[in-house]
């Protein structure tokens, strides 16, 4: 396992927070003393226990197995991880028409990189999402990807940030990007995130484990079928095409079937 500088973490982690983006200390495995992924710290994900100073960095996580992560809701950053890369490119092409490589290779793209086969996106939230909710998708037991942000009881989820050791490779999380310039959420993922509701239906047809209930619409629901039109549109958006139809709550009461 690859060694780490207490004071280079230091300097990183200060960096971090300096930036808005706060954390949360991750602590080894009890057991084998290894790094994980997932804090386990009793109320970790309380507003008195996120980092959001220098000062508030203890000594005692920049040991050598301790991992940080981001609080992604305080942070206000949202987190595509794909566990499946090359199922998560059928899902975009099929059912939304559109490139996933179009956003891995984004000018502005800013990416974790820790294990073969997967990838990670990480975005900002703009105020008219931010009451979305952590949202998963899986084909029977495999995990294809996580839209990672809040429960719905509004406590922050987390992510690994570099330079946290992967605990299956037993080396660093890297940055691919300037994660110091993390761009908004593009327009097909924040439609995506929005209608997860009606497009999540139409994406598990493509499990073959998947069983349909007994009737279905014979066409697509009306917010699928804007999600593609509008990955091709960019001057139009979902969230912006309804707006006649929300009340003062918000857009999140508009109307999805016609």
């Amino acid at each position: 396992m690859i060694k780490s500088d207490p004071l280079a973490k230091l300097r990183e982690y200060s960096d971090y927070v300096a930036h808005g983006i706060y954390l949360v200390p991750i602590s080894p495995c009890r057991k084998t003393g290894l790094p994980t992924k997932a804090p386990v710290t009793s109320g970790w994900n309380l507003e008195q226990n996120i980092v959001k100073s220098e000062a508030q960095i203890n000594e005692a996580w920049l040991a050598q197995n301790w991992n940080v992560g981001i609080v992604l809701l305080q942070s206000n950053i949202v987190s595509f991880d794909i566990d499946d890369l090359e199922k998560t490119r059928q899902i975009f092409a099929d059912i939304l028409d559109f490139d996933l490589d179009e956003l891995l290779n984004a000018p502005d793209a800013v990416r974790i990189t820790g294990k073969p086969g997967r990838a990670k996106l990480l975005y900002r939230v703009p105020d008219d999402l931010h009451h979305l909710t952590t949202q998963q998708l899986a084909f029977g037991k495999e995990s294809i990807f996580e839209i990672r942000y809040q429960s719905t009881g509004g406590k922050t989820h987390q992510d690994v940030l570099p330079p946290s050791i992967h605990p299956d490779t037993g080396k660093p999380y890297e940055w691919i990007g300037d994660w110091t310039n993390i761009p908004e959420v593009p327009q097909i993922f924040a439609d995506l995130w929005a209608n997860w509701g009606d497009v999540k239906p139409a994406i598990l047809e493509l499990d073959p484990t998947y069983e349909p209930p007994p009737t279905r619409p014979d066409r697509p629901p009306r917010a699928l079928q804007e999600v593609r039109q509008a990955a091709h549109s960019p001057r139009q958006s979902i969230r912006h095409s309804r707006c006649r139809d929300t009340d003062r709550r918000g857009w999140q009461n508009a109307r999805v079937f016609p």
